[in-house]
Order: structure tokens, then sequence, then C-alpha cells
């Protein structure tokens, strides 16, 4: 991931749109982040962070702590960052949840989170935006994590390497360091799997103590002391079933003997009660052969009333015809009577009715008369709902003009009081730049305060050094003086002894190794105090190093004096521009003269507003009046012409009333009057025609009667003759079947059922008869060579034997109850044996590995700081590396191999091998600025490790945050050395930092700009 692009409005100490295009850099990666202390350059790495996971570096900001103080209310919290990911390029917006000022009224706003992810591979330019991604945070989100290939964690700890942290994880203790490592390797698969062991480890012990209390349990229930008599106890208890099994063997068949004797005997009784049975019943069917005989004389007088049933069916319908035709016959002839009299007065009713002609007439001409006057009825109700309607519409009118010409009114009057809010705060808000200008002026003179405090006291400072150093130039003089003076006494007391050491040297007539003569006149004298080579060259040494200390001290005098005159030449600047000579309680003075014009600044800028907002609602209204003045003359035209529609309505509704008789204007008259008109004609209409039906029905009724009667006196005669031939044939079949007479026919006759009833009981009492000899003959044959036996006696012994056979069924039960019981059990038993078995051997096993898995070994290491230990070790191998160059081949990280503080697990403890004494020690003894450079080894190394097991991904931009400022000239050269060169390959490093230092060295730097008003950012580029 590299990043191109950053915008962040209304973020940390931004207030408005900050733009920071990484793409300036161009082809100088590596750039310093520089600020004072609070203006906002790790918000530059927080606001990466928030807008790729929607959370800060640090998790030290949460909802509203992302939005800027110093941000106008209109301005929205957000973030847009582009980055490049190989040859992709992709933007991601955020805007995080948080309130901010209402734009009108008082009281917060809360603006709801959102998150938007385009790809911009192909975009030509800044404004595009791209193909859409993703939109939501919970989509979003996900998504980076899949582009990028880390988590938000992870990410901190690779990419930006917050101040601190290293540190922290440098000097923690092993538990401390082993709880920072679990949140950057994804360990707890291993955790899980010594958590297993242990977890499988202490079951299996558990199962081992359950199984041990199931055996005891089993013993328990078993009734045996020792495990080594329970195979006896087994064997005692199936012996005893077997011999149980032998005796109910043994029982059975003298209980099946027993039964089969009784059950004989038994029968025979049976045998011999049956003979006597049927011969009572044998005499008992014999005494019924004298109703059998009576039954069949009743059957076979039946049988022959049945012949004669349909004959005497005929002449009953014969005499029922006959008996009908007469009835009708006379009938007829009184109908017949009955409508001659209804024909005569039919005609006279109808003679009357035609006699009221002139009646009828009169009814039709009222109801033509009435039925002309319904269609102006109409016209005039009509008339009167559009009249109706009209006025309607006309009071409608009137309100809606009414109504308009109000708030048209009111509109007016709000006008003219917005213009005259506008007109009042005009001239303040006019001079808001006037004032901010002000402000700006009296916070310049309050800063140009601020900065000249501290430069006197500097100042002071300063002019104690230059006195310092020029009286240690004054020290140093005179010590050169007195070292001069005794290196040349020295020079000339060995350069007087080396004479007197030649002299010695010289032999007769042997040339001088000086001048070359062999003459030796004068030679010099020998002396005593002769100082040595070594004290002349010792001398000389200290007189340099004394010229040198001397012109250190000069140099560092008058670096210190023109420093101390440069800020003397600032102090005289800012007391000119400040012209507060002789002032007392000048800042205070300031300050709230700055509070005045900060406080006439926040009136202007409310005026302002106020004043652009009555602005905004004077356009408004304005546009609102002029509608209103348009819709007020809609109104008043719509008005006329609903009053002229009225007018005209009404005068036609007059008219038609005019028209129509004053009797039938009321509502229902008409409808009321021709209904009765309507009714008394019909009335007469229909009378005549009820009384012409009624005539011409008299006729046809009298015409009726008379046929009928002709007719049922021609029926009723030829129903006699049928009758009396009926009759005829029926006594002649009475007479034929041997019957008397008719009563007697009567009396035999049976319905077809009950003659199959007797019937059917005179042969089932043959067939009882028969059957009861034949069971009797049976039975004697059965029975006659059987005699009587006592079955009772038999029954008690066979009684006795079964009592016997279901002791011994359930005393074998019992046992078969207690052998199942004994024998599942000590199978039971001999399973859990086995378990146990196979439990010991994996307990030993399982054990040894699940203790040494959870630390139970030399050096408490678990299994997970195991895995931890060989992450730890990758990393320290790279950090070493690092630190092998910063620290000009001196340290070297390495992980302890016993542990510091025997009290607490080890595995994880550092420590540095230091190459000058040949000796590990503490990571703890390392000073300040070493103690720096190991962190950022560590945290380089991390970075590494990191990188490569998530997967290998190739990350071009690393940001460091802060603690150069512990570091020496030296050292920072190196550490700065180091980080240049993870340049290569196009890598991006930000170092953020306060120190000056840097500032020099790195001339490519992003500086942020703290003012009262926030903070800004310019990139410097050399």
């Amino acid at each position: 991931m590299k990043p191109l692009r950053l915008v962040m409005r209304a973020f940390g100490p931004f207030p408005g749109e900050e733009v920071v295009d990484f793409r300036e850099l161009g082809d100088q990666p590596f750039f310093l982040i520089h600020g004072v202390t609070g203006s906002g350059k790790t918000t530059i790495l927080d606001a990466i962070c928030l807008a790729l996971y929607g959370d800060d570096s640090s998790l030290a900001r949460k909802g509203s702590g992302f939005r800027s103080d110093y941000a106008d209310p209109r301005t929205a919290t957000e973030i847009v960052f582009d980055f490049a990911l190989g040859k992709d390029r992709y933007r991601i917006q955020r805007i995080p949840q948080h309130q901010r000022p209402k734009l009108r009224g008082e009281g917060l706003r809360t603006v709801p989170a959102e998150a938007t992810l385009w790809r911009r591979t192909d975009t030509q330019d800044d404004v595009q935006e791209g193909d859409l991604l993703a939109t939501q945070s919970k989509n979003v989100t996900p998504r980076v994590e899949e582009l990028i290939g880390f988590k938000c964690a992870q990410f901190r700890q690779v990419v930006v390497l917050p101040q601190g942290e290293f540190r922290k994880l440098l000097l923690a203790n092993s538990s401390d360091r082993e709880s920072i490592l679990e949140r950057l390797f994804d360990v707890d698969v291993y955790r899980r799997i010594q958590e297993a062991l242990k977890q499988e480890f202490t079951q299996v012990n558990e199962t081992g103590h359950r199984l041990k209390e199931l055996k005891s349990e089993i013993l328990r229930q078993c009734e045996v002391e020792q495990e080594s008599d329970f195979p006896a106890k087994v064997e005692e208890v199936r012996a005893a079933t077997r011999r149980a099994s032998t005796e109910l063997a043994r029982l059975q068949k003298s209980a099946e003997e027993k039964r089969a004797a009784f059950e004989k005997a038994r029968s025979d009784a049976e045998k011999l009660k049956a003979v006597t049975l049927a011969k009572e019943d044998y005499e008992k069917t014999k005494g019924q052969k004298l109703r059998f005989a009576s039954d069949r004389k009743l059957l076979e007088a039946a049988r022959n009333a049945q012949a004669l049933v349909e004959i005497k069916n005929h002449l009953d319908q014969r005499a029922h015809e006959h008996k009908e035709a007469e009835k009708q016959k006379a009938e007829a002839c009184g109908q017949l009577a009955t409508t001659a009299a209804a024909q005569k007065e039919a005609k006279l009713s109808l003679e009357v009715e035609l006699a009221n002609e002139s009646l009828r007439e009169s009814a039709r001409s009222e109801v033509l008369r009435l039925t002309e006057f319904r269609q102006r009825a109409k016209e005039l109700g009509n008339s009167k709902s559009e009249l109706t309607e009209a006025e309607a519409r006309l009071t409608s009118h009137k309100e809606n003009f009414s109504k308009a010409q109000k708030e048209s009114q009111q509109t007016k009057e709000t006008l003219e009081s917005k213009r005259k809010q506008r007109e009042g705060v005009a001239e303040l808000a006019a001079s808001y730049d006037s004032k901010k200008q002000a402000q700006a002026e009296a916070q310049t003179q309050l800063l140009k305060w601020e900065e000249l405090c501290p430069l006197q006291e500097k100042a002071k400072a300063s002019g104690l050094s230059v006195k310092a150093s020029e009286k240690a130039v004054k020290e140093r003089g005179k010590l050169l003086t007195k070292a001069r003076e005794r290196e040349a006494s020295l020079r000339e007391a060995w350069q007087a002894g080396q004479a007197s050491l030649l002299a010695k040297e010289l032999q007769p007539e042997q040339p001088c190794p000086v001048c070359g003569s062999s003459e030796h006149p004068h030679p010099a004298p020998a002396t005593e105090k002769t100082p040595s080579k070594d004290s002349l060259d010792s001398q000389r040494s200290t007189l340099e190093a004394l010229e040198k200390d001397l012109e250190q001290a000069r140099d560092f005098a008058q670096t210190t004096q023109q420093a101390h005159i440069v800020l003397q030449a600032q102090i005289d600047s800012l007391l000119r521009d400040l012209a507060c000579q002789g002032k007392k309680d000048f800042a205070a003075t300031l300050q709230k003269e700055l509070e005045r014009r900060s406080f006439q600044l926040e009136q202007a800028r409310e005026a302002r507003e106020q004043h652009q907002h009555l602005a905004e609602e004077l356009e408004t209204l304005s546009k609102r009046q002029k509608t209103l003045d348009v819709e007020l003359t809609t109104q008043q035209k719509n008005l006329s012409q609903a009053e002229s529609t009225h007018s005209e309505i009404q005068g036609r509704y007059k008219e038609r009333l005019a028209a129509l008789p004053e009797a039938i204007r009321a509502p229902g008259a008409l409808e009321e009057a021709l209904s009765a008109a309507t009714t008394l004609r019909d009335q007469f209409e229909q009378t005549l025609l009820t009384l012409r039906e009624a005539s011409a029905k008299a006729d046809q009724l009298f015409a009726e009667a008379t046929s009928a009667a002709k007719n049922a006196e021609k029926t009723e005669g030829r129903g006699a003759k049928q009758l009396q031939k009926q009759r005829d044939t029926f006594l002649k079949a009475l007479a034929k079947a041997k019957f008397s007479d008719e009563a007697e026919f009567l009396a035999s006759v049976r319905d077809e059922a009950e003659i199959n009833r007797l019937d059917q009981t005179l042969r089932e009492g043959e067939q009882k008869l028969s059957a009861a000899k034949d069971r009797l003959t049976r039975a004697e044959q059965a029975a006659s060579e059987l005699s009587a036996v006592d079955v009772t006696a038999l029954e008690e012994v066979l009684q006795k034997a079964v009592l016997a056979f279901e002791q011994a069924t359930q005393e074998k039960g019992a046992l078969d109850q207690k052998w199942n019981q004994l024998s599942t059990l000590y199978q039971r038993f001999q399973e859990f044996e086995e378990e146990l078995k196979q439990l010991r051997t994996r307990y030993t096993s399982l054990g040894d590995i699940a203790e040494k898995a959870n630390g139970t070994n030399r050096l408490r290491l678990t299994f997970q700081r195991f895995v931890l230990a060989a992450f730890l070790d990758n990393v320290l191998e790279l950090a070493s590396v690092s630190l092998h160059k910063m620290s000009k081949g001196r340290y070297h990280l390495r992980r302890a191999d016993e542990s510091q503080d025997k009290r607490s697990a080890g595995g994880l403890d550092l420590v540095v091998f230091d190459a000058q004494t040949g000796v590990e020690r503490p990571v703890s003894t390392l000073s300040g600025g070493e103690s720096f450079l190991a962190s950022l080894a560590l945290a380089l190394g991390l970075a590494e490790v990191v990188q490569h097991y998530a997967g290998g991904i190739k990350l071009d931009a690393i940001f460091i945050d802060e603690g150069f400022g512990t570091l020496d000239a030296d050292a920072l050269d190196l550490a700065i050395s180091t980080l240049l060169e993870l340049r290569q390959g196009g890598r991006m490093v930000g170092v953020i930092s306060h120190v000056a230092e840097l500032r020099e060295r790195i001339q490519t730097r992003l500086e942020i700009v703290s003012t009262r008003q926030g903070s800004t950012t310019q990139f410097h580029l050399p």
C-alpha cells in the first residue's frame, strides 16, 4: 500500500479542507513530517487508518473526537484517501459518525457514518471517482482488509510504527511481551492446541477416576469385597442357576402329567353329563309336536288366502273408484249451481262500472297535466342545484381571496421586518474582515510577546555563556602562555644538554659529527639537569593540546557571541514591533486586547452569518411575495367570475320557479300530486279490467262446470257396472278356495313375512327334534364304556403340582435376574478394566505432552510461547541487522536462554550482546538513545516478519512516529542511514518528529503549521 493523496475536512486540528498530495514527493520518498508538539503530525496517520479501517492509528479518539473544534458548523467531518496497490489505484471515503452544531437553533445533530470504496486504475484525473466497489462501513472495511492483506491492528504495527509501542516491547517482561506478540501474530491456534491437550489430559484423568468409581460401585452392588473374588461369585451364581433350571424341568414334567390325568377325568365326566342333558333335550322337543300340527294348518290356510288377496284388492279398488265417482258427481252438480249464480252477479257489476266512463277520462287528463309539469320541476331542481353549487364556489373564492390577501399582507410585514433586521446587522457584519484582521494583529502581537519571553531568557543564558566562554578563553590563554614558557625552557635545557652529551662522545682527532672538525678546543661542560627527550615531547603534546583547546574555546566563544548577537537582534526587533518598553503587565494587556478583539470578531461573525441568513430569508420571502401577488390576482379574477356565474344562475332559477304553479313548488309536492292522480286513474282502469276479467272468468267457469257435471254422471255409471263384475269374480274364487265366507278368508290372511316365519318355525322344530335324537345317540355311544371319577380330588393334586412349579419358576426367575444383572455388571466391569488399561497408557504419554505444552518444563515455556519465541527469533535476526549498523557493530539482540526472573515463565526475555565487552546483558541497561535504536530496529524487524507471515504482501510505505530526540548526532546519522535503505525499491518512508536536528538533516519534509485557528500542511522539497 502506497499513499497517493489524502483529503481531510474538519478533522482533528484541520478545520477546513486540507489536502496532502504525497505525489509531490516524486523520486524523494524519504521525508520528514515535522511540526511543533500538538500541531497534528500523528493526525496524518490517524486519518489514513480511519479512512482504511474506520479507526484511527492509536484508538485514542472515538465518535465526536474526530471532529475539529475549529470547524465551521456547515462543514462535515470527512476523509478521502487515494492509495496504490501495485498497478491498481483506489479511493476510499469515510464520514465517521460525529456531532456538529445545528445550522439553525441551538444544540447538536448527529451525522451518521458513511463509507465508500472505488477502484480508480483507469481514471485520468482526481475528479473522477472510478468503479464503485463497496458502500457502508460493514462492507468497505472487510474489502479493504482483503485488498491490503492486514487487519487494523497489524497495519498499525507494520505500516504505522507508533511512538513508545516498541520501547514497551523491548523493555517488557516475558509475560507482557507475550501479550504484545499475541496481538501481532495469530497464534491463537497454538493456545487452543495446548488448552486442548490440557483439557484432554484432565478429561483422561477424570475418566480414569470415574471408571474406578464405577468399578467400585459394581463391586458394591454385587456384594464383592475384592476384585479377585468377582469371578468366583459369578461362577457360584451360574451353578445355582443351572440347578434351579433342572429342578424346574422336573416340576414342570410332574405338573404336566397331573394336568393330563385331570383333563381326561374332566372330559369323561363331561361325556356322562352330556348323555343326561341330551335325554332331557329330546324329551322336551318331543312335547312340542302338537303345536307343530296347529301351525301347519294355519300355514296352509294362509297360503290359500294369499292366492285370493289380489282379487280382493281389485274388488276394493273398484268399490273405492265407484264411491269417488259418486262423490265427484255430487260435487259437479253443486259447482254448476254456484257458477251460474256467480256468472249472473259478474255481468251485473260490469254493467254498473261501464256507466262510470266520464270519471275515468277525467283521471287520465289529470295525470297528463301533472306529467307535463315534471320536466319543468326537474329543470327547476337543476337550477337550484346549480345555484347551490355557485353559492358554494362563490363562498370558497371569497375565503381564498381573503386568505391570499391576508397571507400577502403578513408576508409584506415579515419582509419589511427582515429588511430592518438585516439593516441592523449590516454594519457589524461588514466589519467582519477588519475585525478579523484586528484580531489576527492582536494574536500576532501576543505570539510575538510569547516568542519574546523565552528569547529574553535565552539571551540571559547566552550572555552568561558569552562571559563564561570569554573567561574560558582568557584562562586557556594563560595556561597556553605558561605552557609555551615551560616548553621553551625545556627546549633550551634539552639543547644545552645535547651539547654536553655530544661532547662526551667526542674522541681525539676524530671529526665532530656537528662541525666536522677533528679538533675540540672547548667541548661543552656536562650538566646534571638536562631534560629527557620524552619530557620535551610530552610538553610539546601538552602545548599542542592547549593550543587546540584554546582554538576551540575561541570558536565556541565566537559562536556563542554570534548566537547572543542574533538573539539580541531578534529581541530588539520584537521590542520595536511591540513598542512595550517600560510598560508593566504588557502580556496581560495583550491577552485582554486579544480577548476583546476575539469577542468583537465573534460578534461580527455571528452578525455576518445572521446577515447572510437574513439575506437568504429575504430572497425566499421576496419570491414568496411575488407568488402571493400572482395568486391574489388569480383569486380576485376567480371571485369576479364566480359572482357573475352566480347572478346568471340565480336569474334562470327565478324564471323557472315562476313557470311552476305554487301548489307544486314545494319539494315532493308535484310527485305526490302526480302519484295520487296516477293512483286514482289506475284504480279506475284496474276496476274495469278486473270486472271484465271476472265476467269472462264466470262464463268460463259455468261452461266448465256444465261439462264436468255431465262427465261425472257418465263416470259413476261405468264404475257401478265394473264394481258388480269384480264382486262376482271374488265370490267365485272364495268358494273355490273352500272359504265359507269373506270373514273366514280375512281371518286367514297373513303377510309374506308371517307365512315365511311359520314355515321356518315348522322346519326348525323338525330339525331340533332330529338333532336332539342324534345328540342323544352320539352321547350314549361316547359314554358306553365310561365310569364316574372323582374330578375334584384330581384337581387338588394338579393345583399342588402347579403351585410347586410356579414357586420354582419364581425362584428360577429371581436367579435368572440375579445372573443377568451379575453377568452384565461383570461384563461392564471387564470393559471398564480394559478402558482403564488403555487410559493408563494414554495418561502416561498425554500427561507428559500436556504438562510440557502448558509450561511444566525447565523454562516454564508453553506451546504458544514456544511458537512466539520462534517468531521472536525471526524478528530479532532481522532487527539485529539494523541495530548492528546503527550501533557501529556494537550491539546484537538475542533471546535469553534462561528466564531472568525464576519466579515467572520465561522463553521471551531479551538480552543485548555487547561486542565491546563480549558479554550479554539485559536490554534495560541500554541508555535512552540506545533503547530507541534498539526499539526502532525491533520495529523494522517486526514489520518485515509480520509482512512475511501475512502472505508475502509487499508494503510500499512505512511511517515512524517520534523517538529521535534521544539520539546524539552520530546515532541520528546511523538511524537515518538505516531508514534510507528502506526506500530501496520505491518504498515511501515517513519520519514523524519535532526534533530540530532532523529538520536540518532531512530536507524533504511535510511541515505542519499550527495557529490559533487550527493547522495547515505544506510540502518543502530541496
